[in-house]
């Protein structure tokens, strides 16, 4: 008994092998009765094993050995110059009423109209500028491009789509105008003056004949403007960037109000454009606070600096306001800094029937 434990402790020892990392069984030895790892010393590459690799992962340094008291960059910090305000605030108010007058007589029809004068200015065939008809045959709308220089020697570039209808009724909806133009146009005359239309303009203008009320409604988006002396009186003589909407409603057994979103530039001096958010304001009837409006209006001067003053009349009709708030004013604040007070005349956008045009 005691020669078979023996004997079996002994065939054990001979199997027993301690696989070391990286030695591997070849397949063919194991087929030829080999032991796994036989050999495993004469393969060039075992050679290798143990060197220093530098691609190896494994050879960087601790980052424990790091020096604790290494430091890091500082964070970056910049020492903004201090801008002084180059609009007093009387200059401000003055500035916002100026843009009030400048956006309110932004009359859709002078632009509507100067448009067809400047077609029919061109030929009777409508050559050129060219009418793509297919366009009207296939869509509805009106397709002009230029590239052309018409009989009377106006030269007209660029291309627009879109439709300015006819005056019509539909169930109780009488449609004063109803158009919009959309693309980039223009058109030299000989004498040097210049008509320019670039971007999205839109607008209708309709009476409700069952109560009756009137709205209107226009949404600028883009360029116009009319560089000589026969369009001189036009809200965009001179040249008018604008992106805003507005919209208007008059129901004289109501009231009126004014909703306006965006703004434009094209107002002069040190201020240089006006916008409007979220801004509404309207008359006894559809606003308890006749006298001043809710929103925010931002007047941006020469240097690029805004203005903005907030307004906390009734934002909609029916929302109630606190009596206090109530007194026209607005604070100004400036570059994150409250400058004071503005207290503009808001009368433009209340002393109008029908159209404010």
């Amino acid at each position: 008994m005691r020669l078979s434990i023996l004997f079996l402790l002994a065939a054990c020892g001979r199997t027993e092998q301690t696989i070391q990392p990286g030695d591997e069984a070849d397949p063919s030895d194991v087929e030829d009765g080999g032991e796994a790892g036989e050999g495993a010393g004469d393969d060039p590459d075992d050679e290798q094993q143990g060197e220093d690799d530098p691609g190896d992962p494994d050879d960087d340094e601790d980052p424990e050995d790091e020096d604790p008291d290494d430091e890091l960059p500082s964070e970056y910090t910049y020492d903004e110059e201090e801008v002084e305000p180059l609009l007093s605030l009387p200059e401000v108010e003055d500035a916002m009423e100026l843009g009030f007058r400048t956006i309110m007589g932004a009359d859709p029809n002078d632009v509507f109209e100067v448009f067809q004068d400047v077609l029919a200015d061109g030929d009777a065939d409508r050559s050129c500028p060219y009418w793509y008809e297919t366009y009207y045959e296939l869509y509805g709308y009106d397709y002009w491009y230029g590239g052309c220089t018409s009989d009377s020697d106006i030269y007209y570039d660029g291309s627009i789509y879109g439709i300015d209808y006819e005056p019509y009724s539909s169930g109780y909806y009488n449609y004063h105008r109803n158009a919009w133009w959309y693309g980039d146009w223009g058109a030299e005359y000989p004498d040097g003056q210049r008509w320019d239309i670039s971007g999205y303009f839109r607008a209708y203008d309709y009476t409700y004949t069952y109560y009756p009320y009137r709205v209107n409604y226009l949404g600028f988006t883009g360029d116009v403007g009319w560089t000589g002396d026969d369009y001189e009186h036009t809200w965009f003589a001179g040249g008018a960037s604008v992106d805003f909407a507005m919209s208007t409603m008059d129901y004289p057994a109501y009231g009126s109000y004014v909703t306006i979103s965006g703004g434009m530039s094209s107002l002069s001096g040190d201020a240089t454009t006006i916008h409007f958010t979220d801004f509404y304001i309207g008359t006894q009837g559809y606003s308890d606070c006749e006298d001043e409006p809710s929103g925010t209006i931002s007047i941006r001067d020469s240097d690029g600096e805004w203005y903005q003053a907030v307004f906390d009349g009734p934002a909609y009709d029916g929302a109630e306001v606190f009596p206090p708030d109530c007194d026209g004013c607005g604070e100004v604040w400036f570059r994150g800094e409250k400058l004071g007070e503005v207290c503009p005349a808001f009368t433009v956008f209340t002393d109008w029937s029908e159209t404010p045009w």
